[in-house]
């Protein structure tokens, strides 16, 4: 039996994730906490029949909440109020032309609670050669969350003219000193989401001694999960038949209640063919005991989608998105009071959604150079299928400017259309403890490519492809594909006390039981993506990131004039007094920014989804312990003193990737995401007991 409890309450200067603003005063909570319990129960029934009966029991909390939540900062500004649940309440989102925004987090706040209650039977049978597996797994899942999108309002100065251009951003700063916004967004209603679904696995496998040097492993799983539904019928989907053009009343008849007209209630139909074979084996081939051969295969499906199940939550009649143009003279107090503008965008799942599944495999060499030490040599690879992406299902053809549904904007359409392969060559070094030294040494060289790495998009691209009616257009590198790896791990007892004091006294006890460590770790680049500034469709599903891409004329990675560029400061590098760059591979000039152009009008552009790649990373971390022995030989006492990052190296970010932004091209950060810090020193003791 065990019951594990963590808590987890941070604030954030600045928000990691979602920010909306560089300025301070606008940093967000991350709360999260959790209990998981669990009690089993073996059962011997003879020496060659044992049963093991689980109940678990998991419960998470995940929420990321505004600096100011709680606190009506939009009234106190003069700002109109929007939602009014505590919760919601903060400042409302300013955007200003030409300057960094004001607000905090767009997304914010949301939580969520998930409750998993979980039951499985193991009995595991020996007879004869073969040992038998049989089993089950139950489990219920109860997820509770809410994602309040815009709860304070999203207002836009940008001195818009009458031809419907933005003017300048002092113009726009003005406009905002006077309280006169071109146009605002606000949202009504409520995100509150209770999914309910259940998962049920069941195996059976095969341990299968064929001979003494041949072990066979064979076994078939099924699972079930069933899709998750809203426990209070609050999920809809667009109409997308033509009645929803010309009904009434707008938006809420352009949508179908889920339960209802033959939608299912989760809004999508349920997997139902999950069977997922696995086979392995170990040889050794030789007499000897030195070599071992090993593969495997074996589907292993996906065991939910509960992160995407909030989205058919978005729509009216439940939750409703508006647009409120400035009729002349509306101010930041009225705008919200004239009529709106319903901004229809419909979020739905493809009702032939799928289970996704990936198939592994490996082939696997080792061999023990010597007592204590091993090196293995494998090819690793995977095939991921029926992935979840997402796409713009009215995206506007750039061509026509026509879009599939006039009476829609964007439509979120999530399906599982999306593939991923993994082929990979890796090496590794085991050396176990001896004479005091142990190491480990691992080399990978790989390559990962997908249509999309994340439904969500991420900080090197868009979760979105850049043409939504052909989403194998954007199959490229992976955004976490690194062609090169290496790793080295190391622990050594110094021999200092040991091995040149060899009688007991206080030169030993203080020289003695001394131990050193390390890891280094070196990779190439993570690949990213060169985007457009703006959207070139009109797709408005800004959330997941803009995915419109230039043209690339050239090789990005060399150096000097570009003369198919169009423009003439391309002819010259900068120390001329253009704009090719001198040099590449650096801080300050990452990529020829040059060999990029806009894509023709009406039509995608021709660069591919991350064919770039950014700086890579060199890590090493140290850390030097002294062992203390108290009187008794279990209890000990460790000083730690540990170095990370050990030289201080600068560890970049991906360059600015946004074509024609003022720092395009440019590496302008090192530890924007919190994943590559600078030195840090860390002092510290442990009691071992």
């Amino acid at each position: 039996m065990h019951w594990a409890i963590f808590d987890q309450d941070q604030f954030n200067p600045f928000d990691p994730v979602n920010a909306f603003t560089n300025l301070p005063g606008y940093g967000s909570y991350t709360l999260n906490d959790g209990q998981n319990g669990g009690v089993s129960w073996t059962h011997v029934f003879t020496s060659a029949a044992i049963n093991e009966l689980r109940l678990g029991y998991n419960r998470m909390r995940a929420g990321a909440l505004q600096q100011s939540y709680g606190h009506n900062e939009s009234a106190a500004l003069g700002f109109p109020d929007v939602l009014t649940n505590p919760v919601d309440l903060g400042y409302p989102e300013v955007n200003i032309l030409g300057f960094d925004g004001i607000g905090e987090p767009l997304n914010y706040p949301q939580d969520r609670h998930d409750t998993t209650i979980d039951i499985s039977d193991n009995l595991s049978i020996v007879k004869g050669r073969n040992q038998f597996k049989f089993g089950a797994d139950i489990r219920n899942i109860q997820i509770d969350n809410y994602l309040d999108f815009v709860a304070r309002g999203d207002f836009f100065f940008e001195a818009g003219t009458e031809d419907g251009m933005a003017g300048s951003p002092v113009e726009a700063l003005a406009q905002l000193s006077v309280g006169i916004p071109d146009y605002a967004v606000a949202v009504s209603g409520n995100t509150f989401n209770t999914v309910r679904s259940t998962g049920m696995n069941y195996y059976i496998q095969d341990d299968i001694h064929v001979v003494p040097r041949l072990l066979l492993n064979v076994g078939l799983r099924y699972e079930y999960n069933s899709p998750g539904v809203e426990d209070h019928n609050r999920y809809s989907i667009p109409d997308l038949s033509a009645n929803s053009a010309t009904c009434t009343p707008v938006p809420n008849c352009q949508f179908i209640l889920a339960g209802t007209d033959g939608v299912p209630r989760a809004t999508y139909n349920p997997t139902k063919t999950d069977f997922a074979p696995r086979i392995g084996v170990a040889w050794r081939p030789m007499k000897t005991e030195r070599w071992v051969v090993r593969a495997a295969y074996g589907v292993f499906y996906d065991v939910g989608i509960f992160n995407i199940n909030v989205f058919p939550r978005f729509n009216p009649p439940f939750y409703d998105l508006a647009y409120y143009p400035n009729s002349g003279s509306d101010t930041i107090q009225n705008i919200l009071s004239v009529p709106a503008n319903a901004i229809v965008e419909p979020n739905m799942i493809a009702r032939n959604f799928r289970d996704a599944y990936m198939q592994q495999w490996n082939a696997d060499l080792q061999y023990e150079i010597k007592p204590n030490w091993m090196v293995d040599l494998a090819y690793v690879g995977s095939k991921g299928t029926h992935l979840a992406d997402v796409r713009d299902l009215n995206e506007v053809n750039p061509a026509t400017g026509l879009a599939p549904y006039p009476q829609f904007s964007s439509i979120l359409y999530v399906e599982s259309a999306a593939a991923s392969s993994y082929n990979s060559l890796q090496f590794r070094s085991e050396r176990r403890v001896a004479n005091g030294l142990t190491f480990l040494a691992a080399f990978t060289f790989s390559k990962s490519l997908d249509d999309v790495s994340s439904v969500f998009g991420g900080s090197v691209g868009s979760g979105l492809p850049q043409n939504s009616n052909d989403i194998q257009a954007d199959r490229g590198l992976s955004d976490f594909n690194a062609k090169y790896r290496l790793s080295v791990s190391s622990v050594y007892d110094l021999p200092l006390g040991r091995k040149w004091i060899t009688s007991p006294g206080w030169r030993r006890g203080l020289l003695g039981n001394w131990q050193a460590a390390g890891i280094l770790t070196s990779q190439t680049g993570s690949p990213f993506t060169v985007n457009l500034p703006a959207s070139q469709s009109g797709s408005a599903i800004a959330a997941f990131g803009n995915p419109y891409r230039p043209d690339v004329i050239s090789n990005p990675y060399e150096a000097g004039p570009v003369m198919a560029n169009p423009n003439p400061a391309c002819h010259t590098t900068i120390s001329q007094g253009g704009l090719a760059a001198d040099a590449v591979d650096q801080p300050g000039s990452w990529f020829n920014t040059c060999a990029f152009v806009a894509p023709a009008a009406g039509q995608f552009g021709n660069a591919g989804r991350n064919i770039m790649t950014g700086p890579g990373l060199e890590n090493l971390d140290f850390s030097l312990y002294k062992n203390i022995i108290l009187r008794k030989e279990s209890h000990r006492l460790q000083l730690r003193g540990e170095v990370f990052n050990l030289f201080n190296h600068p560890n970049f970010d991906i360059p600015s990737h946004v074509f024609e932004d003022p720092n395009f091209g440019q590496v302008l950060s090192e530890n924007a995401y919190g994943n590559k810090p600078p030195r840090q020193i860390q002092l510290g003791i442990k009691y071992i007991f």
